[in-house]
């Protein structure tokens, strides 16, 4: 944490909220706006910073993340490239060598 000691920081990391089991509700709107700071606040590869804040970890992109993250929320309204992942019950297994 800036402008703070090393002792200062810990006691502000130690008084956090508490984590709990319960998933925020977010509404349909707070998602949409969450997702769209994610597209404007995405660190540039040729810069490595937000092209907004000018910081490379930028503040509003990381709340934005952790608020979907938490409630259980995918990143982006698109269906992702990649398949998703089923685990297979034990002792079957599907053999993809073929």
């Amino acid at each position: 944490m800036r402008g703070l000691d090393a002792e200062a920081a810990h006691r502000t990391a130690d008084a956090g909220l508490p984590m709990t089991d319960d998933i925020p509700e977010l509404s349909d709107e707070l998602v949409a706006y969450y997702r769209q700071v994610l597209t404007t606040h995405a660190t540039k590869p040729d810069t490595g910073t937000c092209p907004v804040c000018g910081v490379p970890r930028c503040p509003d992109w990381t709340y934005a993340y952790d608020s979907l993250a938490a409630a259980h929320q995918v990143m982006s309204d698109s269906p992702p490239p990649w398949e998703p992942f089923h685990p297979q019950p034990q002792g079957k297994r599907i053999d993809r060598r073929a």
